[in-house]
């Protein structure tokens, strides 16, 4: 709410206050710049799956580039650039960038529609990469030996990538232990066993605060570690602690 809140005080302003266009021009520039900044800080701070920051990453180039257009524009408006001297139709440019930005959310779309129809477990891979259920098993084994002795689900870091060069696992192997074993993502996985590690440490009467807490059990902000806490126990962790005492 607050970045919202900043996001849009510059229209405010000028909307009370009787200004030329071009400096609505030049509040439409900074705020698409912070915004663009702000979304891009909370998507690598919050756990996400990676179709989403993907996306993120896609529709964030794209704002950038429609805010240099309209910085464009306003450096054509004080003539410190003339539009002959650009050599393309800049109206065009930005439709294309408008284009570009649904045919990202329409992909973006299909594949979660696709994905959420497709139903992984029941799916026959016959092919010769396809897992059998005890190869499934003994990687799920592995996984839970880690995260139990190396504690490997507290760094903050963790990536597929980490826990496959960790565990020695292929990680298109990986992967399928977590859809086909598991039934859920790799990221929601960690989150639920970072998530124990936090009950574990309240239930002990650690004397910790909340963000310590969330540090600790590899969350990598507050707002993150509530977000899961509330959504798998079904209480904040200020109310369970609360409930502990």
């Amino acid at each position: 709410p607050i970045e919202v809140i900043g996001h849009a005080i510059p229209f405010i302003l000028i909307s009370i206050l009787d200004v030329e266009p071009v400096v609505y021009l030049i509040a439409i520039v900074m705020s698409l710049i912070t915004y663009g900044v702000v979304i891009w800080r909370t998507a690598h701070h919050t756990e996400c799956d990676p179709q989403s920051q993907q996306l993120i990453f896609q529709l964030n180039l794209n704002n950038f580039a429609i805010a240099a257009f309209i910085a464009f524009q306003v450096l054509l408006h004080f003539e410190i650039v003339r539009a002959e001297d650009i050599g393309f139709n800049l109206n065009i440019f930005v439709l294309g960038l408008q284009v570009l930005a649904v045919l990202i959310l329409l992909i973006h779309l299909f594949s979660s529609v696709y994905g959420q129809e497709k139903d992984p477990v029941a799916t026959i891979d016959t092919s010769s990469s396809a897992l059998d259920r005890i190869t499934l098993s003994r990687y799920a084994a592995q996984i839970e030996s880690g995260f139990k002795s190396k504690q490997l689900h507290l760094r903050s870091s963790l990536s597929l990538d980490d826990l496959s060069k960790e565990l020695d696992i292929p990680k298109h192997h990986l992967s399928r232990v977590f859809s086909l074993h598991y039934n859920k993502p790799y990221y929601q996985y960690v989150a639920e066993a970072r998530i124990e590690e936090a009950i574990s440490k309240l239930e002990s009467g650690e004397n910790l605060t909340l963000e310590s807490l969330a540090y600790e059990c590899g969350f990598n902000s507050k707002t993150t570690f509530n977000k899961y806490f509330k959504e798998i126990v079904g209480q904040t962790p200020s109310e369970y602690r609360n409930r502990t005492i």
